[in-house]
């Protein structure tokens, strides 16, 4: 009788903790589930009547899931006794879960007669892995950008002044000394050649240059109306149409006006150099949430290749034909939103157009 009520309180215990355990806890047999825990419910949302009996697959996307996960269970369990993937599970909502799924067979040596699994819902330290991995990206693309900064300053300060030599000596010479035509063609092109490196001279020192001006309120929306105008023939010409989506309650927004403009400028000649010969369309809009305000500039050009989107705010890194591009616009811009508190994304895929997504924070005035 002792022995009886001990095996019935070792049952009760099991039964306790199966029930109370934090995981899902259950057991498989033919791919049919046969038992499950409270736990399993919580996590799938379904019910217990609404799981017991019915196919593993009812926790799985699709068969191709299913099968994965089967087979991989299996083929662990057969060679190691055991068995720790990680899974999704289909929730009843529709939804799903990232799953840490372990199983071992009821009996090592015969899995027709069943497998018990526990389930783990990892779904928000998958969230939280991620979200560290993309601040790791982004703290090293700002140690990046810093380093690129320091020794840009220092390349633009010891190439100007031979630069400006250059040059003057050349003006000089067309001055002082009568050129045939085919030399004084040869030193226009020379002082052509001085000024795009002067020009990127002046782009390398972006990376390091302190602010230009005080922050002040502006209207973001007359600001890229401004810029928009200086382009209307450029855009013209490549039968560019514009599209505008201002936000009816965007306040003004507190930062330096010139570097928010050359942010808007880089983002505004990129959409219009990705376009088609025959033309497209470039959608700004604006939208205040949260005291944030949110800038996209939307275009239907090329897209960006999948190989290259973590490229795009590398210094120097273009797509452009070097006559074009320096690979300097997307990432002083990158620079100069940081530095206002803010961010700037990038959503885009080949032949589909990009949309560029600027967040910037709103100090409103006390």
């Amino acid at each position: 009788m002792d022995q009886t009520r001990e095996i019935h309180n070792k049952e009760n215990m099991l039964q306790a903790i199966f029930r109370a355990a934090p995981v899902g806890i259950g057991v498989i047999k033919d791919k049919v589930l046969t038992y499950i825990n409270p736990m399993v419910t919580a996590i799938s949302g379904y019910t217990k009547e609404e799981l017991v009996g019915q196919s593993s697959r009812k926790l799985y996307q699709n068969d191709a899931e299913f099968y994965f996960a089967t087979d991989e269970t299996d083929r662990q369990i057969r060679r190691f006794q055991s068995s720790t993937i990680e899974t999704k599970w289909l929730r009843k909502d529709g939804t799903q879960v990232d799953i840490l799924y372990t199983a071992t067979p009821l009996e090592p040596e015969n899995l027709d007669n069943g497998i018990t699994f526990s389930a783990h819902d990892i779904t928000q330290k998958k969230e939280i892995q991620e979200q560290l991995e993309k601040t790791r990206e982004q703290l090293l693309h700002s140690e990046k950008l810093s380093a690129v900064g320091r020794l840009s300053a220092s390349i633009a300060h010891e190439f100007n002044n031979p630069l400006y030599g250059i040059m003057n000596v050349l003006s000089g010479i067309q001055k002082r000394s009568p050129l045939s035509e085919e030399d004084n063609e040869l030193a226009n092109l020379a002082l052509k050649e001085c000024n795009r490196i002067k020009f990127l001279i002046s782009e390398l020192q972006q990376f390091n240059r302190p602010s230009s001006g005080v922050r002040e309120y502006f209207d973001i929306h007359q600001a890229m109306d401004e810029i928009l105008l200086f382009h209307k023939k450029e855009f013209e010409n490549k039968k560019i149409r514009v599209k505008k989506a201002y936000g009816s309650d965007v306040p003004k927004i507190w930062a330096v006006q010139d570097q928010i403009k050359q942010v808007l400028v880089n983002l505004f000649n990129n959409a219009g150099d990705a376009m088609p010969a025959e033309g497209g369309m470039m959608t700004i809009s604006t939208d205040f949430e949260e005291d944030s305000v949110y800038i996209t500039v939307k275009d239907d050009g090329n897209g960006i290749l999948p190989k290259n989107m973590g490229k795009i705010f590398e210094p120097f890194f273009t797509t452009k034909p070097a006559v074009k591009g320096t690979g300097l616009g997307l990432p002083v811009s990158f620079g100069i939103i940081k530095s206002h508190g803010g961010s700037i994304t990038v959503e885009s895929s080949p032949d589909h157009g990009s949309t560029f997504t600027i967040t910037l924070p709103v100090e409103m005035r006390h």
